[in-house]
């Protein structure tokens, strides 16, 4: 429901995540404690500082959660800033909301954008199986009367080798193959 996260510049971080709890109060339901190395933290706390150093416009949805952040600089004087948590932050090209996620190993922090990005998807395989009989007009044998047919697919698309691979097995000994590298 709701995450607090200090970062300073000696790369200490502390971070509490909370939860919906009874009669509708917050309940602290993970926190963690650590140290980075100064020189990382000091590279989040000055990309912040740069985007929040111009004029910013804050966008306001009421329908979605709020982020606040409070910047105190080398004086001790303490800035706020506020907006909604669908806001794609961006410095020098790079996403805030993911500099510090992936800076911090934290995937699952709400920062300005509240994580509304889809997970990449960087492989799909599917499988395909299907068995039937077929019943011959005329028997085979004595003893018997159908012909199993097991037939299977299968599909990879890759974004690792940029390749897509397309396998067919037909009956017993039969395989069909196609592989596409883009």
């Amino acid at each position: 429901m709701e995450q607090h996260l200090t970062i300073a510049s000696n790369g200490r971080v502390w971070f509490s995540g909370y939860n919906f709890g009874e009669e509708g109060r917050y309940v602290r339901g993970r926190t963690s404690n650590f140290h980075l190395n100064s020189e990382v933290a000091n590279r989040i706390l000055t990309v912040v500082g740069k985007y929040f150093s111009h004029d910013y416009e804050s966008v306001f949805a009421t329908d979605i959660g709020n982020w606040e952040l409070l910047i105190t600089n080398s004086q001790g004087k303490t800035y706020t800033f506020k907006g909604s948590l669908c806001e794609g932050l961006v410095v020098d090209g790079a996403d805030l909301s993911d500099l510090i996620r992936d800076t911090l190993d934290m995937p699952d922090l709400f920062v300005f954008d509240g994580k509304d990005k889809p997970d990449r998807v960087n492989r799909i395989a599917i499988d395909y199986h299907w068995i039937t009989k077929i019943k011959c007009y005329v028997p085979i044998n004595d003893k018997a009367d159908a012909v199993t047919w097991d037939y299977s697919e299968k599909l990879i698309l890759d974004r690792s080798t940029d390749t897509l691979e397309h396998t067919q097995h037909i009956g017993s000994g039969c395989t069909v193959s196609r592989n596409y590298y883009v």
